[in-house]
C-alpha cells in the first residue's frame, strides 16, 4: 500500500483520549492504519482498558519516551524520540490549534451529519490512504472478538447508564421495561461498570453483572438475546459484536453516534439534538430523554426479540 508522500513508514503512533463509544467509532480508522502501515511498529496511546480492542491490529502500548507527544499539540516541542515516526490524533471536536510536523489530525464531527466512522474512514482516504468498508470491518472484528451467540437465549440485557447523566433513561422507565419482559418469559440483566456503581445507577429487584474488563464484558453480551440501553460504550460495543440493539438517543445524534446496525429510538421533542460532543447543551434541564415512552421502547424491543 502507498503512503501519502511525507509520512514517515517506519513508526506510528496514534493517540486517541475518548471513551469507549468514541474509541470503537474510531475502530475501523485504526484499523485502516494497522493496513497502511503493516510493516510499521505501531503504538497507541489509548486508555489503559482499550488497549484489548487494539492488540489484535498489532498496536502495542506507547512506550514511556513517546507520552510527550501530546505537548507538541499544544505548541510544545516533540520528544526526540518522536522525531522519526508518523503520528494520528484523533480529536472528539474541533482539531487543535497546532498540529506539529509529521503529525495529522482527523476529528469525529463533520459539517455532515453522518456517522463517525465514516467521517474517519473519508479524512483517511482524502490523505491517500486505502480504507475498507464497514462490513469488512464488523467481520473482522467479530473474527478478532467473537459474534453473536444468544439466539435462543432468553436473557436481555439492560445498560441503565452512560458518560452523562443527561443521556440517561429514567431509572424507573427500565424497571418498568424489565417487568414487562419478565412478564414475557425473558430474564432481564442490567450490566453496570465502574461508573454505574459510583453513581449508585442499579435497577433494584434486577439480576446485575459487573464485569472487570472488556473481555468479560464481551462474555456476557455475545450470550445476550438482546441489549438495550443508552447511549454508551457497551452498547456501541454489543454492536460491533452482532448482537441486536436498541439505543436510546436524546440530546446527542444518532445520525452521527448511533452504532452500525442498532436500532436507535430517538426522543420525539423538537429540539434534538442539541449537541455534537456533549460539550455544550441546548438548555440546563434537558427533559428529552424523559419524552421517550416505555410503551413506545417495549414495542420496539419486542419486534427486536419475537
Amino acid at each position: 500500500m502507498s503512503l501519502r508522500k511525507g509520512m514517515r513508514s517506519d513508526k506510528l503512533l496514534i493517540l486517541h483520549h475518548g471513551a469507549l463509544g468514541d474509541l470503537l467509532c474510531a475502530w475501523p480508522a485504526l484499523l485502516a492504519l494497522a493496513g497502511t502501515f503493516a510493516d510499521a511498529r505501531r503504538y497507541a496511546l489509548v486508555r489503559a482498558s482499550h488497549h484489548f480492542l487494539l492488540q489484535p491490529l498489532g498496536y502495542l502500548a506507547c512506550p514511556d519516551e513517546l507520552r510527550g507527544v501530546e505537548d507538541a499539540f499544544h505548541g510544545g516541542i516533540l520528544p526526540p524520540a518522536a522525531s522519526e515516526i508518523t503520528l494520528f490524533r484523533f480529536c472528539l471536536g474541533k482539531l487543535p490549534g497546532y498540529i506539529p510536523e509529521g503529525a495529522y489530525c482527523i476529528t469525529a464531527l463533520c459539517k455532515e451529519r453522518i456517522p463517525v466512522f465514516q467521517s474517519l474512514l473519508a479524512q483517511l482516504e482524502a490523505l491517500g490512504l486505502p480504507v475498507p468498508c464497514m462490513e469488512d470491518c464488523l467481520m473482522l472484528f467479530r473474527k478478532f472478538f467473537g459474534g453473536w451467540k444468544g439466539q435462543g437465549s432468553r436473557l436481555v440485557g439492560i445498560l441503565p447508564g452512560s458518560g452523562h447523566k443527561v443521556k440517561n433513561w429514567p431509572p424507573e422507565y427500565f424497571a418498568e421495561i424489565a417487568r414487562e419482559l419478565t412478564h414475557k418469559g425473558f430474564q432481564p440483566v442490567q450490566i453496570l461498570g465502574q461508573a454505574e456503581l459510583e453513581r449508585n445507577i442499579c435497577l433494584p429487584g434486577i439480576a446485575s453483572r459487573c464485569p472487570q474488563g472488556l473481555a468479560e464484558l464481551v462474555d456476557i453480551l455475545v450470550n445476550m438475546r438482546l441489549v438495550f440501553g443508552n447511549d454508551s460504550g457497551p452498547v456501541h460495543l454489543a454492536a460491533y459484536l452482532g448482537i441486536p440493539c436498541a439505543v436510546l438517543f436524546g440530546p446527542s445524534d444518532a445520525r452521527r453516534w448511533g452504532p452500525p446496525g442498532a436500532r436507535c429510538l430517538c426522543s420525539p421533542l423538537p429540539c434534538v439534538p442539541c449537541t455534537d460532543d456533549m460539550s455544550r447543551l441546548g438548555c440546563t434541564k434537558p427533559e428529552c430523554m424523559d419524552k421517550i415512552s416505555v410503551k413506545h421502547v417495549l414495542c420496539e424491543l419486542l419486534k427486536l426479540i419475537l
